[in-house]
């Protein structure tokens, strides 16, 4: 009974023990430089469209970019396959650069 209830509740992370040492490795390297990257273009990006005062708007960027890091990690480790964690990181960047590209970075003097 015992055995049946623990063999039940381990059986969906099989595939996440199955994982070699590389591919771990590798999605934590991912998760890592993959996760700076769309936080802060994702940071940026909010902090230039956001209607607030430029400073509220950099606080309030800067507090969501503790989410983004966090989903990035959590999707990380969550998707099957390396080749598709790629596409959708790349995917996830491209309206952040498209937003930089269009309004461009002000300064702040």
């Amino acid at each position: 009974m015992l055995f049946n209830i623990y063999h039940n509740l381990t059986k969906p992370y099989k595939p996440l023990l199955k994982r070699s040492i590389i591919e771990t490795f590798l999605r934590t390297l991912i998760a890592m430089l993959g996760g700076y990257i769309i936080t802060t273009l994702w940071t940026a990006a909010l902090a230039i469209t956001l209607p607030m005062k430029s400073a509220d708007a950099v606080l309030m960027a800067t507090m969501s970019g503790f989410i983004i890091f966090t989903a990035v990690v959590v999707v990380t480790y969550k998707v099957q396959f390396l080749a598709n964690l790629v596409l959708l990181f790349l995917s996830l960047s491209l309206l952040p650069w498209a937003i930089l590209l269009i309004k461009g970075v002000p300064s702040f003097e």
